[in-house]
């Protein structure tokens, strides 16, 4: 008797396809781009970076028996400094997010762009992170972190800090309601 009533609940069960044209599109919702002052943090730490570089460069002219170490190594540095304010520089200007009713949008990437929509519901923890460097700028940085895995956790750079107070402050309500 139990498999009758089964079957007879199955006649019910529908499950019709889902037209993509009626799925809500987010990649047609505009981005909100981060700071341009945000290029400035970014311009020092590969600074930082080409410093260290060449320390590394003449110690190991130092250290070594060949000099000509020095013409392998020296340019190579260079080329990876150049290469990296290129990447980092498009990057920036690709990066965009959004703040919806239900849901976070996040874009970024040069080579392979990323988009990822987080729902409220799915956020745990919210932190703002501020460096000296950034502080000085007004910029903050919010990440934002979900249930479950980690690669749906996002990091927002080169906010406004005022406006990071504020999205920190709205998914901090949305993570309440959700509670």
């Amino acid at each position: 008797m139990e498999s009758t009533n089964n079957r007879q609940d199955l006649s019910d069960f529908t499950n019709n396809p889902i037209d993509l044209q009626d799925l809500p599109q987010f990649d047609q919702v505009p981005l909100h781009g981060i700071q341009p002052r945000y290029w400035k943090v970014v311009r020092f730490n590969l600074i930082v970076l080409a410093i260290l570089l060449i320390i590394i460069n003449v110690v190991v002219y130092a250290m070594a028996e060949e000099p000509t170490i020095l013409a392998i190594t020296l340019p190579v540095s260079a080329a990876l400094v150049i290469l990296l304010t290129v990447l980092y520089k498009r990057a920036i200007g690709k990066m965009g997010y959004a703040f919806r009713e239900r849901d976070v949008i996040f874009r970024h990437g040069v080579v392979t762009i990323t988009t990822t929509v987080i729902p409220y519901h799915r956020v745990q923890h919210v932190a703002m992170h501020e460096g000296w460097l950034s502080r000085t700028l007004g910029l903050a940085k919010i990440q934002v972190y979900t249930a479950g895995s980690g690669s749906g956790d996002i990091s927002i750079p080169g906010l406004e800090a005022s406006d990071a107070v504020q999205l920190k402050q709205l998914l901090m309500g949305k993570i309440a309601e959700e509670s």
